[in-house]
């Protein structure tokens, strides 16, 4: 039967009605995961291709390839189109559905936020990777990105994002506001606006962003839980493959670190070498000539002015 035949069936019961809207949600979940994504048994399943889906895809590709195709001719008259258009529809959306039942119920779960889901970004980090990958590789991965389904796709977000993004947020104001300076920083800016860096964005990026980066991560690690797709627990092995996906974009930074001291151990010194390798070298300049004698070239100066 179909799922539109069966949804109507349990529509007809009020009881049973209730009964699955307290059980799956009032989110459609049952629809997406069943009629949308057909959901396959487990992550050994990788079920097939949701040509639905794929067209879709294509459609959009499709579309933005003929917006962008002309360059900024074209994209600059879509814009009126799609920064005008989004509105219009959320609008008259919103107004057709005041009128539904249980609109009340839809405003309150829109309104009041789930602070569960604030700083998600694993679908970002996901979708980054697979399509960085998918580029570099494309004859060996492009017939197979639609495969896997929703479990390998749940699997991949569940780790690709949590631990890189707030590490290498967290090491770039390092990098950026105490080892090449605040102040050289601030000229830097200077240089390109016009305008310093206020007090306040030192001291935001100096000391506030790494602080609550530093408490995300240490929230992220001990309320860490196994990955799970609604009733569904992923296998022991699937763990560690989702560690790996964790752990994998954090390997560039100890050979960068290794590769840039070591082209400083003829000093002799270990301590020389870190130093220097932590220093701008001479082609850190402006490409622009006449901007070329920056004032932090001047300074040997690598602490934070705030």
């Amino acid at each position: 039967m179909p799922l539109k035949e069966i949804i109507e069936v349990v529509e007809s019961n009020n009881s049973m009605f209730k009964w699955l809207n307290q059980k799956c949600g009032q989110d459609g979940s049952i629809a997406f995961r069943y009629n949308v994504l057909s959901v396959s048994s487990g992550l050994e399943d990788v079920g097939i291709v949701q040509w639905d889906i794929v067209g879709c895809l294509f459609g959009s590709i499709a579309i933005t390839f003929l917006c962008l195709a002309r360059g900024v001719k074209s994209s600059g008259k879509v814009v009126y189109v799609t920064a005008l258009l989004p509105y219009v529809l959320l609008i008259s959306i919103f107004i057709v559905t005041l009128f539904q039942p249980g609109a009340l119920d839809g405003i309150i779960f829109y309104v009041v936020p789930d602070f569960t889901k604030i700083l998600d970004l694993q679908f970002l980090g996901m979708e980054v990777v697979i399509t960085a990958l998918v580029d570099e590789y494309p004859r060996q991965l492009g017939k197979r990105r639609l495969l896997g389904g929703p479990y390998m796709f749940q699997l991949v977000d569940w780790y690709i994002a949590s631990l890189g993004p707030m590490v290498f947020c967290t090491l770039e104001c390092v990098a950026v506001m105490w080892i090449y300076g605040a102040k050289r920083f601030s000229s830097d800016v200077e240089m390109m606006t016009g305008k310093l860096l206020s007090p306040a964005v030192k001291v935001l990026l100096a000391f506030v962003t790494p602080a609550i980066m530093l408490i995300v991560f240490i929230l992220t690690i001990i309320s860490y839980q196994a990955p799970t797709y609604g009733k569904y627990v992923f296998p022991s092995y699937a763990n560690i493959i989702g560690w790996c996906f964790a752990v994998v974009p954090l390997l560039p930074l100890p050979i960068i670190l290794i590769t840039a001291v070591r082209k400083h151990r003829a000093t002799g010194s270990l301590k020389k070498s870190v130093k220097l390798a932590l220093k701008p070298d001479k082609a850190w300049c402006p490409a622009n000539g006449s901007y070329k004698e920056a004032p932090h070239d001047k300074s040997t100066d690598t602490k934070t002015h705030l």
